[in-house]
């Protein structure tokens, strides 16, 4: 009597989590290296050719990613083992892992070019929701794979025509209209208010509420490294910045330690990614305590500054909807262009999706933002003696035209998006009521303001609900 075939680490397989991937490999030392970085892996014994209907009756119910080795024959093998689990009610897909060699497998691409963070995002990509369901649908397990990023199709394989029919989900905004999806960098001068800035954004997305006082956001997980803070020096910031009797926000996470980049820092925040998928928001405070360390006889400081930020901009590559903003100092010396004064060479500043920079004047300041997703910006931010934290006002250039506009902006601030008649305004402000009507319309006609009912208005960038229509 001939036993019936066991699929390799079969009782890892059942121990997992029924709604985690599993990952169908060529051999059993690709799954041992798979399972070795926490992944849920499994291989037939004697290749993929000598699969059965035992094998693929163990699988049912899961969703499987087929890894097949960089070659024809092993490719046909995958295709021929993910049809079988189709039919059988099941849900997988081939991957093609990109850049491997001929003849690469799974181990020598975790070794020299990816990790696991990136092969989840790529079965991601395929379909694969890891959530116990799937986007694959009923296409052929071939299609499906070819469904990845466009870095799995073979180098020169893709056409603008490939690229102009796939279809993308919307930017990820963290903070409407300020901070999108990716990797950030925000500058400012030591003792500029930049922390108390990214602490008030953190308990805003964390707790669902208004950022900087006026940008409404949805609630997500939030990890804030404080690295330079101590936990009672924290304990008072957030004490001073929540408005009395409000609770601090329990998706707000906060740890005072973590390891370099390149020392652990990568592994310990996608443990920790990966134990909050409902992330939204990492923030670094400041990026000196996580760079790498110098190395000897290392190249230029040019290439240096950008392989130091490079797996933080990997990292969110990798995790479609999550943010890292990361605090840095700025150099004393003036420039025309606030973005120069970030500390560093252009190797760092060229890394980052978005780059802000606060420059502190007293009181006010102004917040400068750049990135791929949006326009250049310039806007005042207004500090609270009481709290230490910051409003964010309108246009800086608004400022500049005229002093009479940026109070009746600021009124229609305070009121968080609530409209505003042009009495209740020229209460707030000291002024005359035909002289707040006139600067009325002039913000309106500068897209500033709008008019939603007869004679009262509110601040339009504050409309959440407006600003997505307008972006979608």
């Amino acid at each position: 009597m001939v036993d019936e075939p066991v699929l390799y680490r079969l009782a890892d397989v059942l121990a997992a989590e029924p709604e985690w991937p599993v990952y169908v490999c060529e051999d059993e030392a690709d799954a041992d290296a798979l399972h070795a970085l926490g992944e849920v892996a499994t291989a037939c014994r004697g290749g993929l050719s000598a699969w059965r209907g035992a094998h693929t009756d163990a699988l049912v119910g899961r969703e499987c990613v087929i890894l097949p080795d960089n070659d024809d024959a092993c490719r046909a093998r995958a295709v021929a083992v993910a049809e079988q689990i189709v039919a059988a009610g099941g849900v997988a897909v081939v991957l093609e892992l990109p850049g491997l060699a001929g003849h690469g497998d799974v181990s020598h691409w975790l070794e020299v070019i990816g990790n696991t963070a990136r092969l989840d995002a790529l079965a991601r990509a395929a379909g694969i929701r890891g959530d116990g369901g799937s986007d694959v649908g009923d296409q052929p397990p071939v299609l499906a794979a070819l469904s990845a990023p466009v870095d799995s199709v073979a180098w020169g394989g893709v056409t603008a025509a490939d690229l102009a029919s796939r279809a993308f989900d919307a930017v990820t905004w963290i903070v409407p209209g300020v901070l999108p999806e990716g990797f950030a960098l925000l500058g400012g001068a030591p003792k500029s208010g930049k922390s108390f800035a990214a602490l008030d954004v953190s308990i805003a997305v964390a707790g669902g509420g208004m950022a900087w006082g006026v940008v409404a956001c949805d609630p997500r997980d939030v990890l804030y490294l404080a690295l330079e803070d101590s936990d009672r020096r924290l304990h008072g910031r957030l004490h001073q910045i929540l408005p009395a009797g409000q609770p601090v926000p329990a998706r707000l996470h906060i740890e005072f330690t973590v390891p370099r980049v390149g020392e652990g820092f990568e592994e310990q925040i996608a443990e920790w990614l990966d134990a909050h998928p409902g992330a939204g928001l990492i923030v670094v405070d400041v990026w000196r305590a996580i760079k790498p360390r110098a190395r000897r006889g290392a190249a230029n400081a040019y290439d240096e500054d950008a392989a130091a930020a490079s797996p933080l901009l990997d990292i969110t590559k990798a995790r479609p909807g999550l943010a890292i903003l990361v605090l840095h100092h700025t150099r004393k010396m003036a420039a025309d262009d606030p973005f120069d004064t970030i500390s560093g060479t252009n190797g760092l500043t060229g890394v980052p999706d978005s780059l802000y920079v606060l420059s502190s004047t007293g009181d006010d300041a102004r917040l400068s933002g750049k990135g791929r997703e949006f326009e250049q910006f310039e806007r005042v931010m207004l500090r609270d003696r009481n709290t230490g934290g910051w409003r964010l006002g309108g246009d800086a250039r608004e400022v500049a035209k005229t002093g009479e506009r940026q109070a009746v902006l600021d009124a229609l601030a305070a009121a968080r998006g609530a409209p505003l008649s042009t009495a209740v305004i020229a209460s707030a402000t000291g002024k005359s009521a035909a002289n707040v009507s006139k600067l009325l319309k002039k913000l309106v006609i500068d897209g500033t303001a709008e008019c939603v009912a007869y004679g009262r208005y509110r601040a339009k960038w504050l409309n959440r609900e407006n600003y997505h229509r307008e972006t979608a």
